[in-house]
């Protein structure tokens, strides 16, 4: 059967209405025999036509060879399978490379051990060139911006994709942010704080980020042991959480001192400090109103975001009350090594409460304070 009768040629349905396309240089005469008329050099395992050959390896193994293999390009014999001489040898693990690329790019984002922790990632380093600069108005601006910011600005891209070097950051990022959330505090750590240990009634983590209401609340044990144990009647109490990230709460671990350091020079009182396991941010309502604070001060985790699962907020209420409103509490974010030191966020939190008890008020009715320092 001619080939010009045959449907699915080329590799496409039979249109009744076009003909297959054939190379224009074969002539109408001779299409039943238009392989003949392909040079010998064009000729191999592409167009010859396919045989079961049992020590023809699969062409996706062929590829990958020809791809992670140093040696030079394979030769083919006629038939299109490997002559034996050119057999690959000593060919690498592919999953060898990756692990050695991903450690090569980190270790260039690195710059020291000491300031780059594996939970944050530092702005982009001065001596790691941007493309494209020499095409920029103001390139000095852009490097600035750079040097400042963890952010993502002025990668490049390679073709139609991201760098490799930024598709392997980005993945890191993202695992450090996954097992921020499944973080756990040490016992040191707890141990340090001098805390009331409490816990919520998610008794899980799965719980707790299904259902959000039960870590707004204490379980039944824990609010008999508050009840028990708590200072009573005091001006600020203090709370500190894991929220979604046990790590920022132990990294920043010297907010608890510059807290109570700043709360007593602004003659605030100050009971106890609480911890709470598997903790949202309502539960410090609960506190207030269970031991009749004036106000509450609640530290907890962030939720994550890239390179930053070493964050932490603090969420200051004054006349705290049962499902009271987030217009009325303060909040202060980005605390961490990178962003807002603990000293300044705990200076912040005491003008805050300075202003609500002038006001009896806290939330937007206090106005915007000027930010001490960034």
């Amino acid at each position: 059967v001619p080939l010009s009768a045959r449907p699915g040629f080329c590799g496409l349905p039979r249109s009744p209405r076009r003909a297959p396309r054939l190379p224009k240089s074969i002539a109408p005469d001779t299409r039943d025999n238009w392989y003949s008329q392909i040079p010998n050099f064009c000729r191999g395992s592409f167009f010859t036509p396919r045989k079961k050959d049992a020590n023809r390896p699969p062409r996706q193994l062929l590829a990958a060879r020809s791809t992670i293999d140093p040696t030079p390009p394979h030769r083919h014999t006629e038939n299109g399978g490997l002559m034996a001489t050119d057999t690959p040898t000593n060919t690498p693990n592919l999953e060898t490379i990756v692990a050695q690329v991903v450690r090569q790019i980190l270790a260039e984002q690195r710059q020291d051990p000491h300031e780059a922790p594996l939970h944050s990632r530092a702005p982009q380093s001065a001596n790691q060139p941007l493309p494209g600069l020499n095409r920029l108005a103001f390139p000095e601006r852009v490097e600035r911006l750079t040097q400042a910011t963890p952010a993502r600005i002025g990668i490049g891209r390679a073709g139609l994709r991201y760098p490799t070097s930024t598709y392997l950051t980005l993945r890191a990022d993202h695992a450090f942010a996954k097992d921020a959330v499944v973080s756990e505090p040490s016992k040191e750590f707890l141990a340090s704080l001098g805390a009331i240990e409490l816990r919520s009634k998610a008794a899980d983590l799965e719980t707790f980020l299904l259902y959000p209401d039960n870590g707004r609340v204490l379980d039944d044990a824990s609010l008999q042991r508050l009840r028990n144990e708590g200072t009573r009647n005091v001006d600020v109490q203090i709370i500190l959480a894991d929220g979604l990230s046990a790590w920022a709460a132990e990294i920043n671990r010297g907010l608890l001192p510059e807290l109570q350091r700043a709360l007593s020079a602004a003659n605030f009182t100050h009971g106890k400090p609480i911890w709470v396991h598997r903790a949202r941010i309502a539960v410090a309502d609960q506190i207030g109103v269970e031991l009749g604070a004036k106000a509450t001060l609640i530290c907890l985790g962030e939720r994550p975001g890239l390179g930053t699962g070493d964050s932490l907020s603090i969420y200051l209420a004054w006349a705290p009350q049962i499902g009271q409103d987030n217009a009325d509490k303060n909040c202060i974010s980005n605390i961490r090594p990178r962003g807002f030191s603990v000293h300044d966020a705990a200076a912040q939190a005491v003008d805050i409460l300075t202003k609500a008890r002038e006001i009896g008020a806290g939330g937007l009715a206090i106005g915007r304070i000027p930010q001490r320092t960034w």
